[in-house]
């Protein structure tokens, strides 16, 4: 799998402060899906209620 950065994503990178701790949850965030794994249960979007 090749992952590229979009130009939209390097403007808003730029524009965010993340903490260390949302830092690392996104790349634990990022290695799940590269390997393929579930990712947390916390770090998925709410569904709507319907």
């Amino acid at each position: 799998m090749q992952l590229k950065r979009h130009k939209h994503f390097r403007k808003d990178e730029l524009k965010v402060k993340l903490t260390d701790e949302q830092y690392a949850k996104r790349i634990k965030h990022l290695s799940c899906i590269l390997n393929n794994e579930p990712i947390t249960r916390r770090s998925k979007r709410p569904q709507p209620n319907r």
